[in-house]
């Protein structure tokens, strides 16, 4: 709404009969934009009140397109206050004119930081793992540095996104199996040519998504078995756009069901959220009679050809099966509002477990095998790389907030997850963390409060614990993935 709709007759009078009161008190649009001005300048101002003098804050970042084609870059700001207090503030949503290169974006945050005064207590920046971003960090560096005689590290200030890093390994899978959605939008029609695309009988997991067989005959099956491949019959994507593309076929479909109004439709999945590929199997899963009566009702030919058989349901078992803990995991990571950098590691060796126990099924698996290990085995490829680099020049975060989780401390380090070598290795980490970030910062608090008081070894061990993990998290806790 433009501002100068305030000063539209009918508006006015609208907002006069909902509060009648307010007829002389309605401003125009001058004095409308000098109230949102002073509102701005008053909400920056109180924006970081309760930010310590020693508080870091950290960043996550994401660009975002409006359907007609606005560019946007959100930037939200986290930290905890010196009283324990979790915040989390929007900071900008910033229109993005032009290519959206690395400097054009650090330009931006740059800005943004010095806007709010924070340009020297930046600790880290979460993104995706698009290559602009990388120029960004490097760029904002060199800014900091230049402008301000600032030092901040672009390779140990970056976070990479947990869930852009899950959906990536998810989407090596779902290549490998060849089901990865082709579809940049949802698809309002459906061809019913596409039933006759180029397919033999016997093929793998892609058959399974996206193609549609020429025929339909249970000895071909069996030969397509014996040779270690799948027949192309398994079609819910093509079933999904049949149905929702017409109106008279999804109320047929939501007849047979015969729960009036409160009917469930498929789910359409499409290139850009991995997850709805997950989605639409499980929808069509608990769908299964519902969509084998409406293909068997159906009075044409092609659609009659993407019915499916018990091998093709155990498929959509099986990348249900195979997917779901990413889902869970995405799920969660996506739901949370608080700190989560002292997670990441417990995620990553959860889902790494579930690829190698899958692993290990899919080598005793008869018919599927080769597909099904070269899609895990590209899954933990891509998972290692992102895992490898937790242990890089930002790696010292993820090692102390892993301890600083009160719910596991050093258990964080459980020896059936690590070696006796790499726990040696992450207890340097957090000491040298210590030693070059907090240890005068500890020292002077410890005496401060042995000087107040006299205490017992026990009582004096336990308070240097709570003062370090305090001063320690009070930075680091923040992080989001």
């Amino acid at each position: 709404m433009s501002f100068r709709a305030v000063e539209n007759n009918e508006f006015r009078k609208l907002l006069c009969l909902l509060q009648p009161s307010a007829k002389d008190d309605i401003p125009g649009r001058t004095k409308m934009r000098k109230l949102l001005d002073a509102e701005t300048q008053r909400v920056r101002k109180s924006l970081f009140k309760g930010l310590g003098e020693t508080t870091k804050v950290n960043l996550a970042i994401d660009a975002w397109t409006s359907p007609n084609n606005l560019a946007f870059l959100g930037v939200v700001c986290y930290y905890i206050t010196d009283d324990w207090e979790y915040k989390e503030n929007l900071i900008g949503f910033e229109p993005l004119l032009g290519s959206h290169t690395g400097d054009h974006l650090a330009q931006v945050i740059s800005n943004l930081l010095v806007t709010y005064k924070l340009e020297n207590r930046l600790l880290t920046i979460t993104t995706d793992n698009a290559s602009n971003n990388k120029t960004m960090r490097e760029a904002l560096q060199k800014a900091l540095r230049r402008l301000y005689d600032i030092r901040w590290d672009a390779d140990r200030g970056r976070i990479p996104c947990l869930a852009h890093v899950i959906q990536l390994v998810v989407k090596k899978i779902v290549v490998s199996l060849k089901i990865e959605c082709p579809y940049e939008t949802i698809p309002v029609t459906f061809d019913e040519d596409e039933v006759l695309v180029n397919s033999s009988p016997g093929g793998d997991f892609g058959a399974t998504l996206q193609k549609v067989s020429k025929t339909y005959n249970l000895n071909e099956q069996k030969r397509a078995l014996k040779a270690n491949k799948l027949q192309n019959v398994l079609q819910l994507r093509l079933i999904g756009n049949a149905i929702r593309a017409s109106p008279q076929r999804e109320e047929k479909f939501l007849r047979i069901q015969n729960r009036g109004n409160k009917g469930v439709r498929p789910v359409q999945d499409v290139k850009t959220r991995w997850d709805s590929t997950y989605a639409m199997c499980i929808r069509a899963l608990r769908l299964r009679e519902f969509i084998d009566k409406w293909i068997d009702l159906s009075d044409s030919v092609k659609i009659n050809r993407l019915r499916l058989l018990n091998i093709d349901w155990s498929q959509v078992e099986y990348v249900i099966a195979l997917l779901y803990p990413f889902y869970r995991c995405t799920q969660a990571v996506s739901r949370t509002k608080g700190p989560g950098i002292h997670k990441v590691w417990r995620v990553y060796n959860g889902l790494f477990e579930h690829l190698e126990k899958r692993l290990e099924e899919a080598q005793k698996e008869t018919v599927w095998r080769h597909s099904l290990c070269s899609a895990i085995q590209a899954g933990m490829a891509k998972f290692s790389e992102y895992y490898a680099k937790t242990a890089d020049a930002f790696g010292d975060f993820y090692a102390v907030a892993a301890v600083l989780d009160p719910t596991r401390r050093f258990n964080a380090y459980n020896p059936s997850d690590w070696t006796k070598e790499e726990r040696k290795e992450y207890y340097q980490k957090i000491e040298q963390f210590y030693k070059d970030n907090y240890a005068t910062q500890y020292e002077q608090a410890i005496q401060g409060q042995q000087d107040k008081e006299q205490i017992g070894a026990e009582v004096k061990y336990q308070r240097k614990i709570m003062i370090f993990e305090r001063i320690v998290a009070n930075n680091l806790y923040s992080i989001r993935i």
